[in-house]
């Protein structure tokens, strides 16, 4: 069983390898086991797809990169913003790591050229989808954790994500309405707000 997956995994890099340089590129850290990137692109639909194959999807390291991206995001808004409070912190913390942040991240990748889908999930648009783009840009924040260290990883965040967060604080639509409505009700005795779906539009990977 493990000789099968190395030999899947090896012919897996090989037919991938120009798609590995271009991210390389964009990311301008070079790795050297590159088993962990494609490991990182590779979403569970297409493993599903894969036939009497048992290897590993990106939802590991998508785990450990959340970590990492959580502690070097809070490390830089503590550094940054000296005279913000803690709930302040926590609040920036949330929407700096929020999907929404993240799928912009990745898009300035164009990582869902990169991410490996099985077809049904690639034709219903799980190329432009919020959580399959934040989460195999976790994933690759996880796989250079992994790779060499902390480092690198600090180094990638503090060139793409870093730069954004003047903005994103100041992005009315990026707002986290919900938790704000939540924390208004509590503070007013309100109780706790209940939501209901009154009708959908869209497709599966854009609903109104």
């Amino acid at each position: 069983m493990l000789f099968s997956k190395i030999r899947f995994l090896f012919a897996r890099l090989k037919g991938r390898r120009s798609d590995l340089d271009a991210l390389e590129k964009v990311l301008a850290y070079r790795f050297r086991d590159r088993s962990l990137l494609l490991k990182a692109l590779s979403h569970r639909s297409y493993l599903n797809s894969i036939k009497g194959e048992s290897i590993d999807s990106n939802e590991r390291l998508e785990f450990l990169g959340d970590s990492v991206l959580n502690m070097i995001v809070t490390a830089h808004l503590f550094n940054t913003y000296p005279d913000k409070r803690e709930g302040r912190l926590s609040k920036m913390k949330s929407l700096v790591v929020s999907a929404k942040v993240l799928q912009l991240c990745a898009q300035n990748w164009d990582l869902g050229r990169f991410v490996l889908l099985s077809n049904a999930e690639a034709k219903a648009g799980g190329r432009e989808r919020s959580s399959i783009l934040a989460d195999a840009f976790e994933a690759v924040i996880g796989a250079v954790f992994v790779d060499g260290g902390v480092l690198p990883a600090k180094r990638i965040l503090h060139a793409h994500l870093m730069p954004m967060i003047v903005d994103v604080l100041n992005d009315e639509e990026l707002m986290n309405y919900k938790s704000s409505l939540l924390e208004y009700t509590q503070s007013q005795d309100l109780g706790v707000p209940q939501y209901r779906v009154v009708s959908e539009s869209g497709p599966e990977h854009k609903k109104h």
